[in-house]
């Protein structure tokens, strides 16, 4: 009798480290790119008046301004008022784990660099007309504590058109990133088969418990 207790207790506990494994296994992808675009590349819309038209190496104020490249190209206007603008892109994290999302670039500016926000919240980033101009760029991170959102997200950046005292003059953006986030976690297809077949083991064994007391 006491032979039999043991051969079922040991049955049903490997059953139920059957069961922990199947539902345990899950499948974890490599982090994978974010679909995000570049100034002249993505598509861009601006508030405060400004522009999103490109403007191409040769042209005015290229020259002062850092030369395109086949990355990313200035977005903006030659001229117009003083001010704030901001320019905004759109990503999705469909099917990525938006709490692994990172961001990585650089941004230049014509004049200071106000604020990188995602989805209307603050990143903390900006920078002052002698790191973000219109001559070189600056580096930026946004880590996975930022306000990442599941889905579609907003990613703007505001500029600050200096006032010079002459009335409108240029004012323009341009941005060079890379994103990545995990996979979302699913199931494989043979952790279902496991599970199922888990469960088939405990109602054989439930089974062959109620025959041996029968008997």
């Amino acid at each position: 009798m006491k032979m039999t207790t043991r051969t079922l207790l040991s049955g049903v506990a490997l059953s139920g480290a059957t069961l922990a494994m199947a539902f345990g296994s899950v499948d974890r992808a490599q982090a994978a790119s974010i679909g995000l675009g570049n100034t002249g590349v993505g598509t861009y819309s601006v508030t405060g008046g400004g522009s999103t038209t490109i403007v191409p190496n040769g042209a005015f104020p290229i020259g002062p301004w850092l030369a395109n490249d086949a990355t990313s190209s200035w977005i903006g206007s030659t001229s117009v008022a003083p001010g704030n603008y901001t320019y905004s892109t759109t990503f999705d994290l469909a099917g990525l784990n938006a709490g692994t999302a990172l961001i990585s670039g650089n941004w230049a500016g014509d004049n200071s660099g106000v604020s990188i926000l995602l989805n209307g919240s603050a990143t903390g980033i900006s920078a002052n007309a002698g790191s973000v101009n219109f001559a070189s760029f600056t580096a930026f991170n946004i880590d996975s504590t930022a306000n990442f959102a599941a889905g579609l997200n907003t990613l703007s950046f505001t500029i600050n058109n200096f006032d010079d005292g002459q009335g409108n003059n240029p004012a323009g953006i341009r941005v060079a990133m890379t994103g990545s986030a995990d996979a979302s976690e699913v199931p494989e297809p043979s952790d279902f088969v496991g599970t199922a077949f888990a469960f088939g083991s405990v109602v054989l064994l439930k089974r062959k418990m109620s025959k041996k007391k029968l008997g």
